[in-house]
């Protein structure tokens, strides 16, 4: 993840960047408040 929004490429607050959850099965850096890893598909 990003420091910018993927969708509209604004700048993203840093509490939104530090709370990006990373995935303990394939180590993604995933958007904050998601619940699924985008990368392999594990709850997070």
């Amino acid at each position: 993840m990003g420091k910018f929004c993927a969708k509209c490429g604004a700048a993203l607050p840093e509490a939104t960047v530090a709370q990006a959850a990373v995935c303990a099965g394939c180590g993604k850096q995933n958007e904050a408040g998601a619940k699924f890893c985008a990368g392999c598909g594990t709850a997070l």
